[in-house]
């Protein structure tokens, strides 16, 4: 075991300080790797998320509105024993009216508010959060910790926001970290800040490493979806909507009412028909110039 810090302290809630005297800190996520992290170390502070089980931490952060929290969220957040960052201080301790099981829901226990305007000041970050593992980051930064670890944050492999919003985000943080000679550790897996092609440099393997990216990404879009998705190209696109992508949608088998009419469903499926002999057509104008 490495030694052990004195455990946190809420020094001011309403302005969300709390003394802290580890100098290395832990973000844990919910992905794979959470479990390769150096869970017996004591010299680090570690950081939950979420409500998501851990083994440990020193520190919880529920950075959404208490409006959209669930019966279970309650049920935790009542009982927490750490500091635990929320948005809005007084918002998260007056919750009195909500009840879970017969009990009166006390409100959150130990809640710091986030101290959004103080960590954007201190560090010169932008005004850019798209996430709690953004914002975990931010705040490690302004309290100089000299090293971040970040363990089970694999974005690249979650929904369609976590990869096109939260991703970059949580990038541009990490830069901002390393930018202030801070260390920031990931496991050898992680794709943050991580690309295995050079572009240009790698050019064939880069192309299809990030074509095969942008596919994976599309297909974590919902079914009931992609009707919508495609009107909206054909508008943008006058039509050139690829067949690969038209295709996907028919497989719903039908045009979902209010969504697509079933004049514009015919007329994809025509659309597709017409955009792959115009390929077909520019394939062979290509090979009989070869």
């Amino acid at each position: 075991m490495k030694g052990r810090a004195m455990p946190e302290t809420i020094i001011s809630a309403v302005e969300g300080r709390v003394r802290c005297e580890h100098r290395r800190v832990a973000i844990i996520g919910a992905g794979a790797t959470r479990n390769q992290a150096p869970w017996s170390d004591d010299s680090i502070c570690w950081w939950a998320i979420n409500e998501i089980w851990q083994k440990r931490y020193d520190r919880h952060f529920e950075l959404h509105p208490m409006a959209v929290q669930s019966p279970r969220d309650f049920a935790f957040l009542a009982k927490c024993l750490t500091p635990c960052y929320v948005l809005d201080y007084a918002d998260a301790r007056n919750l009195s009216e909500i009840e879970y099981h017969g009990a009166i829901f006390p409100g959150v226990a130990n809640a710091v508010e986030y101290p959004l305007d103080w960590v954007l000041k201190t560090t010169g970050g932008r005004r850019y959060v798209t996430c709690t593992f953004a914002m975990q980051l931010g705040l490690a930064i302004a309290e100089g910790f000299e090293e971040i670890q970040l363990w089970g944050v694999d974005l690249a492999r979650g929904t369609l926001r976590e990869r096109l919003v939260e991703a970059p985000c949580v990038e541009y943080w990490v830069g901002v970290a390393e930018g202030r000679g801070i260390t920031v550790t990931a496991p050898e897996s992680s794709t943050l800040c991580r690309q295995p092609y050079l572009y240009g440099y790698d050019y064939d393997a880069e192309v299809k490493a990030v074509d095969t990216q942008c596919d994976e990404a599309v297909m974590t879009l919902k079914k009931d979806r992609w009707p919508a998705v495609l009107h909206r190209l054909g508008i943008h696109y006058g039509g050139e909507t690829e067949r690969e992508m038209i295709h996907a949608a028919l497989a719903l088998g039908k045009a979902p009412e209010g969504v697509i009419e079933p004049d514009e469903w015919e007329y994809l499926n025509a659309l597709a028909d017409r955009v792959a002999a115009r390929r077909a057509n520019i394939r062979k104008a290509f090979e009989g110039r070869a």
